[in-house]
This record gives structure tokens, C-alpha cells and sequence, in this order.
């Protein structure tokens, strides 16, 4: 059975688009995915009957972001590769085209500047190309948000010596926290924090916790480094976080909008980074940064 997407959902839908991009998209069925299109299309996947688009891609990307997935899979449309899930994979080729087409609306709308746009369109390459190394997909497998921090906007004591870069990586889960309780606006705009550590019961202390105007919750843990394994463990813990806090309000008669579970880690130039007082060259660094 298909399930329509909400009404709130489809209209943020239509307004990031139309935002964006100009695009008329009345009449084009949105509906929320299957746990069988979900396994096969992470995220969002069209056919000519519509757009089936996994709810949580709606809280783990921003408004440029979500318009230029949506235009990518509408373009599988107009450019006649009429996709029905479960029966074929569209070729590289053709999923190129299909987020051409999308970078090409969103230019035509002047609302977003051409490296803005070129960024999108990195991003969507980035997560086609590393499907476990994309924070967005990795959020989406896991239901929470998933933030990639750079190490060297983390790390502001790094030094130079003999050409080398020395950092000390001893604590990396403490130098995450401590950026982003600053840099709320990276989680997702217009957020303030409320504390570290709150504590949620027996084992379950929540690294940092921030509030948006609308009472929307960000509950975060922070890793120190950026792998599939530590986005999988930090996942079960802050969802059980989520779980605590949602209880608690509803004790409490606290009104809120949404709980967002979130997993922030820092990205190093290597997986051996973040071992103990790690030498980083010139060389890796540039390579890194590109």
C-alpha cells in the first residue's frame, strides 16, 4: 500500500523547489518510501506514477539541497529514463545527465550563485560515488543526522615544524563538542545551545543539546573520528537519547515539534589520523583540503 506523504511534508517539498528552482510541480505524486525501496533507493527514486522520497531526507538535508535532489529525480522524467523501482538501476550516464538537468534549473532560478550550485552538484556526486562515506546517506540508513567535521577547522592549535603539521589528537570526542557548541549553525540554522552533558537517566548522558526557535530538539554526540562504525554506534546511542528525552516530555507535558538525533565526528586526512599525536606533511594536508 502506498503511503502519501503529509501534507506539511509535500508542501516543503513544493516550496524548496519552487524556491529554488521555478519548477511547477503540481499534480507530481509525492509518497513516503517502502522499507523495499528504501533498501534499493536510499533516499528518494521516481517512476512516471511520481517521487518516492524517504521522510527523514526531509530533516537530514537543507532547502538547496532537497530542491536539487527532487529536480534530479524529476529530470529522470522529463529526460524519458522512466525509472520504475525494483526493475532496473539507471546507468552512470544517465544519472549524470539527470543532475545536469537539476544544476541547469537551479542556475535558471538566479537564486543560488554558480559555485553554490557547483557545490550542490559536488555533493550529489560525492554521495553517488562514496555512498559510505556520505553523511547524508549514512544519516538516512540510520535515521539520525549525521555531521562530517573537518579536522582542520576542529583543531585550531595545530602547529608548524619541519614542515610537518603536529596535532594533538588524544581528544578528539572533547575538541568536537567544544567546536560545535559554538557552531550550532552547522547542525542546522538558527540554533542555540542549551547545555552540555544533560543528564537523561543511568548511562545516559547527552554530549550537547540545541533548541531552534520552533522547539525543534538536536540531541548530539560527538565522536572523534569519522567512520562507519563509530556513525553506527554513536546512531544507538543518541537514538536512545531521543527516546529518553521524548518520554520525559511527555511526562512533563513539554511541548516540542521534533527530537533530531544527531552523530557529529571529525574527517582525517587518513584512517590513522586520529591515533595518538599523529605528523601530517604538507603534501597531505593540501591533498586533504581539496
Amino acid at each position: 500500500m502506498v503511503k502519501e506523504l503529509s501534507k506539511p511534508c509535500t508542501m516543503r517539498i513544493a516550496d524548496a523547489v519552487k524556491e529554488y528552482a521555478k519548477d511547477d510541480i503540481s499534480g507530481m505524486a509525492f509518497w513516503e518510501q517502502s522499507e523495499q525501496e528504501r533498501t534499493h533507493f536510499r533516499g528518494a527514486s521516481v517512476n512516471v506514477d511520481g517521487v518516492s522520497i524517504d521522510p527523514w531526507l526531509l530533516d537530514a538535508s537543507q532547502d538547496d539541497y532537497l530542491a536539487f535532489i527532487v529536480e534530479h529525480e524529476l529530470a529522470h522524467l522529463r529526460l524519458k529514463h522512466f525509472i520504475r523501482p525494483h526493475k532496473r538501476q539507471t546507468s552512470l550516464e544517465q544519472e549524470v545527465d539527470a543532475s545536469a538537468y537539476a544544476m541547469n534549473m537551479l542556475k535558471n532560478s538566479g537564486r543560488l550563485s554558480e559555485s553554490a550550485i557547483q557545490e550542490l552538484g559536488n555533493r550529489w556526486g560525492k554521495d553517488l560515488l562514496n555512498p559510505n562515506n556520505s553523511p547524508l546517506l549514512l544519516g538516512l540508513k540510520h535515521h539520525v543526522r549525521v555531521v562530517m567535521l573537518r579536522w582542520s577547522e576542529v583543531f585550531r592549535d595545530y602547529h608548524l615544524r619541519k614542515n610537518h603539521i603536529w596535532l594533538n589528537l588524544t581528544q578528539g570526542e572533547y575538541y568536537t563538542a567544544n567546536y560545535l557548541a559554538s557552531r550550532g549553525d552547522i547542525i542546522a540554522p538558527d540554533l542555540r545551545r542549551l547545555g552540555f552533558e544533560v543528564y537523561l537517566g543511568e548511562h545516559m548522558r547527552v554530549d550537547l543539546v540545541f533548541v531552534s526557535s520552533e522547539n525543534d530538539f538536536y540531541l548530539v554526540e560527538a565522536k572523534d573520528a569519522f567512520t562507519q562504525r563509530n556513525v553506527k554506534n554513536g546512531a544507538i546511542q543518541v537514538k536512545r537519547y531521543a527516546r529518553a528525552l521524548r518520554l520525559r516530555f511527555q511526562r512533563e507535558d513539554t511541548r516540542y515539534r521534533k527530537i533530531v538525533p544527531v552523530v557529529a565526528a571529525i574527517h582525517y586526512p587518513n584512517t590513522t589520523g586520529y591515533t595518538i599525536k599523529r605528523e601530517f606533511t604538507k603534501k597531505q594536508i593540501q591533498s586533504f583540503l581539496k
